[in-house]
């Protein structure tokens, strides 16, 4: 796991106990960066904590606004990089938005045979990819602090998941709602401090 992916899941779920074995763990993009994008600097193999915003508003369980930008990262990284396509992980919470990542991806690889790995957070568990990219879905307002988006334990899985790179993809007000109870501050806290380390890179 990359040094500062396992610093964060040390610092608040193993009470910084937990160590990476291979501390400078990056993606090998080749030739990169070949284009001057928002895309391209999102992928940057020296960020390996990565916040994506994407505006949406008023969305539950499915968000094709961040399952297209997935899939166009997705094409990138697989046509312009040749990055290994089984390497590449992507997490939702729900199964709605899980397939409309997959239909998003066949629109934007319509001759591709495979696909990365697409999967809720609990059927993910086990697994390891160099790279892995987080859709957050939600941004309803009277959603985006419950207690099934906002888990602490889901949140250590998905974001364990990932060796190299995790990406996190989801509507700014994701971040921006400010919690209305102390439990969802708490619930909150590990969000929001990925949100600033982010920000650092």
């Amino acid at each position: 796991m990359n040094d500062l992916i396992c610093q964060f899941v040390s610092r608040h779920w193993y009470d910084q106990e937990l160590q990476s074995a291979a501390a400078d763990q990056r993606l090998e993009l080749l030739h990169y960066p070949l284009f001057s994008d928002s895309i391209d600097l999102y992928l940057d193999p020296a960020k390996p904590l990565v916040v994506v915003p994407v505006e949406h508003e008023g969305n539950l369980q499915s968000s094709k606004e961040e399952a297209l930008w997935i899939a166009q990262a997705v094409k990138r990284l697989t046509l312009d990089y040749s990055f290994p396509i089984d390497e590449i992980g992507i997490i939702s919470p729900h199964r709605l938005q899980n397939n409309t990542i997959l239909n998003a991806l066949k629109e934007t690889l319509p001759f591709s045979i495979r696909h990365p790995k697409i999967d809720t957070v609990e059927r993910m568990q086990g697994q390891e990819f160099d790279l892995v990219l987080f859709s957050a879905t939600v941004s309803d307002p009277e959603s985006l602090h419950s207690a099934f988006l906002k888990d602490y334990r889901r949140f250590n899985v998905s974001i364990s998941r990932a060796r190299k790179k995790f990406v996190f993809v989801a509507s700014p007000l994701f971040f921006k709602s400010f919690p209305r109870t102390e439990t969802e501050l708490i619930a909150h806290f590990p969000f929001e401090d990925f949100f600033i380390r982010s920000q650092s890179f």
